[in-house]
């Protein structure tokens, strides 16, 4: 019996554990600065932590290891996902930071500046600058392919999309964006096959062949497009629209949008999905809230609000699959567990006194 309830104590424990095992949300706040950690599982906020000075949850991206994710600003920081502690910083000056990309080997961040108009490159073992380059004018949101030979930038002045050699650090192509106003965000395909760009100005995703760089099709969406997040398989996109307060799901196999979301929140902008493509996480600047996309049926299954959730300006991707690193109280459904637990090891501890009293001598 002691054997027995130590194994349902050791299991009982387990099932907590790895309930909670799962990725993680870092919901970043302009207003404030701080960036709020969300447990995917349950939804809720279950850490908060603030970034230093200078450094600015505007935009981020996740190392494919998901062991740090990085946030831009006049100081470029790296949070360690493990405790969200700064494992990193290296300060670019005024030049602020519009869009961030970690290549896929984790070696090397790209950040943009519209400011100065220029792509700064910086060495993630030191966080040292090893390279700025000059753009058009009005760089922005940025993406590396697959296998790290090339990055894209929205270009939101030239309405156009830059082409990076990362080799040479050197734009190698400039792909004119027809009918673009305000290309504000890139984002290639898990398969590395296409990009879509988003015109915020002119309610347009377009599709640009990788293998060509040439541009294959445009995509009529919703109002003011912002950012966009791939399935993990690569089958749909998501783009929410701004000014429309909706979501445009967009199926990659013929690039057709096969399903308009509305998302009742107030200029939604950021998006990510979550590692195993089932839930879709939409920030929104004005209504400070956090929309839950089920993929499975397109519906808004939760809202996500409160706290420093204010001002959200996510840009680039912001969940990692990593659980979070602390926690608060349990939920009921915990208490549920550990009340549970707590019973079985009542019961046991009963019945072994028992089965001892009526072994004793004289018995």
């Amino acid at each position: 019996m002691p054997r027995l309830f130590a194994a349902t104590l050791i299991l009982s424990v387990l099932a907590v554990y790895s309930a909670h095992a799962q990725p993680a949300a870092y919901i970043g706040s302009n207003n404030n600065n701080t960036v709020s950690i969300v447990d995917v599982p349950t939804n809720r906020v279950v850490y908060i932590f603030n970034l230093n000075n200078g450094a600015s949850v505007d935009t981020s991206d996740v190392s494919s290891d998901s062991r740090f994710i990085y946030y831009g600003g006049n100081v470029v920081t790296a949070v360690d996902t493990s405790n969200a502690g700064i494992a990193g910083e290296v300060e670019i000056g005024n030049a602020g930071s519009n869009g961030i990309a970690v290549s896929p080997d984790g070696t090397t961040l790209y950040v943009t500046s519209s400011v100065t108009d220029t792509l700064t490159v910086i060495r993630t073992s030191d966080f040292t600058v090893t390279d700025t380059i000059p753009m058009g004018p009005g760089p922005d949101n940025l993406a590396f392919t697959p296998d790290g030979t090339k990055a894209y930038v929205a270009d939101q002045v030239d309405n156009a999309v830059y082409v990076i050699d990362t080799a040479s650090v050197t734009v190698s192509v400039v792909i004119p964006v027809p009918g673009g106003s305000l290309v504000r965000n890139v984002r290639v395909a898990p398969n590395g096959q296409f990009a879509y760009a988003s015109s915020t100005g002119s309610n347009i995703v377009t599709v640009i062949d990788t293998q060509t760089d040439t541009v294959i099709d445009t995509i009529t969406v919703g109002d003011s497009p912002r950012n966009i997040s791939f399935t993990p398989d690569g089958a749909f996109a998501y783009v929410p629209n701004g000014t429309s307060n909706d979501v445009s799901v967009i199926m990659t196999s013929d690039h057709t949008v096969v399903d308009t979301i509305p998302t009742g929140q107030d200029n939604p902008n950021g998006v990510d999905i979550t590692p195993d493509g089932r839930f879709v996480y939409v920030t929104a600047i004005f209504s400070d809230d956090v929309a839950v996309i089920r993929t499975s049926d397109n519906l808004v299954i939760d809202t996500i609000s409160g706290g420093k959730l204010d001002g959200l300006v996510d840009n680039g991707r912001f969940i990692v699959n990593a659980p979070a690193p602390a926690r608060d109280i349990p939920t009921l459904g915990e208490w549920g567990i550990v009340g549970m637990i707590a019973v079985m090891g009542i019961a046991a501890l009963l019945v072994l006194r028992k089965r001892l009293a009526s072994a004793a001598p004289g018995r």
